[in-house]
């Protein structure tokens, strides 16, 4: 890969390419990037920095300034972006989709919803499914964080796992965002400074042990810590051999993750076939669906699964007479059903699990005995009849 620096020279855009390790670097001039900023609306912002980027990008191709698209017909619009999904053809299937969303995002903001991108939606190619692109198992999981001793990686990867928390969504949680709760578990705000995405879910037991050691492990390094500081932070050595904590950034996570993913997979002997090097990005979403499927294993009820989840819910979903509290009550009662499913080191759970598994077969083999019983008879009542 390239390290990518978008620069303004005589009014015009080009590029700087720069080997950089394996990842990406995206920049923005200050003055779009602000002017985009009060456009773009996501829930994330990690999100609304990859919307920027990529209308930035289709401006600056076209040639445009904000206010040449605000004031410009469906005709000149549907041209442009024609024009610039050309451009791209080569791209990946997800990137098309980050473009489009980001050109849909900046229509609503000028109320041109009216502006249909359905036809350029269909022109994307169908997306091939990587190899491994499922869900993760619980077994999978504990060989997976078997194989660091970092404490913030496994905190990382047991909260994803436990929570359902998105990977860029870690670097914004503070530590005054999660809280002792029930049952060994911990309570958790996600997007916590946002008046609109903010939602609250919980950590199952494992990943809510795997926060307290490494919070354990900070204050042995810092003392005290500040609890409107991050949750995750990253140490940096100053000239003076002093070492200090910064917040941890969604690329360092995101780089220390994919690099334990791709460790597991050579240890396992997974092979990535040509076009699939998203394998360990995919991957990394898999501990939301671990979550997700555990969530759906234990029978919840829907619009609870969604809270949990962070989705967004129906305008019949939204308008509970519960205070804040009891709300997060219920919402615990129904999710401590799914300990057994997202269990990865708890046995206990795994016991809970087995039995329950049992216990469900033993009432399907009563049912399938009652209705022998009952073929039994009806034959009985057939025979006597006939004789």
């Amino acid at each position: 890969m390239f390290y990518i620096k978008l620069l303004s020279k005589g009014g015009k855009i080009y590029l700087k390419q720069k080997e950089y390790d394996g990842m990406t670097k995206r920049v923005v001039p200050l003055n779009i990037q602000k002017e985009l900023g009060e456009l773009i609306v996501t829930k994330s912002v990690e999100t609304k920095k990859n919307y920027i980027w990529h209308f930035y990008q289709f401006m600056a191709y076209n040639h445009l300034a904000v206010d040449d698209f605000r004031h410009a017909t469906s005709e000149q619009v549907k041209k442009w972006i024609g024009a610039y999904l050309s451009n791209i053809s080569g791209k990946s299937v997800s990137y098309h989709k980050s473009f489009l969303a980001s050109v849909q995002n900046v229509l609503t903001t000028f109320d041109r919803d009216g502006i249909s991108l359905k036809r350029f939606r269909r022109g994307i190619p169908e997306e091939k499914t990587p190899e491994g692109t499922g869900t993760w198992q619980a077994h999978e999981i504990k060989d997976l964080v078997g194989l660091t001793t970092d404490k913030r990686l496994k905190a990382c990867l047991l909260t994803m796992a436990n929570s359902g928390v998105r990977l860029g969504a870690l670097s914004e949680i503070r530590i005054k965002d999660v809280s002792d709760f029930k049952d060994d578990c911990k309570k958790l705000v996600v997007y916590a400074t946002s008046s609109k995405s903010r939602y609250t879910t919980f950590v199952a037991p494992d990943g809510a042990k795997a926060i307290d050691d490494y919070l354990e492990e900070r204050r042995s390094k810092e003392g005290k810590l500040d609890d409107t500081r991050p949750l995750f932070v990253s140490y940096v050595k100053l000239k003076d051999d002093r070492i200090i904590s910064k917040p941890a950034s969604k690329l360092a996570i995101k780089q220390a993750v994919r690099n334990l993913v791709e460790t597991y997979r050579r240890k396992k002997n997974i092979v990535i076939v040509e076009g699939q090097r998203r394998y360990s990005v995919v991957m990394s979403h898999s501990f939301r669906r671990f979550f997700k499927t555990g969530l759906s294993e234990a029978k919840l009820d829907s619009t609870n699964k969604k809270r949990l989840m962070g989705h967004a819910l129906n305008v019949d979903e939204k308008y509970d007479s519960f205070t804040e509290d009891r709300l997060h009550e219920i919402l615990y009662e129904d999710f401590k059903k799914a300990f057994p499913y997202l269990a990865i080191y708890t046995e206990k759970y795994e016991i809970e699990k087995r039995d329950k598994k049992i216990t469900e077969l033993e009432e399907k083999q009563k049912e399938v005995d009652y209705m022998k019983a009952q073929i039994a008879n009806l034959y009985e009542l057939i025979q006597k009849k006939e004789s």
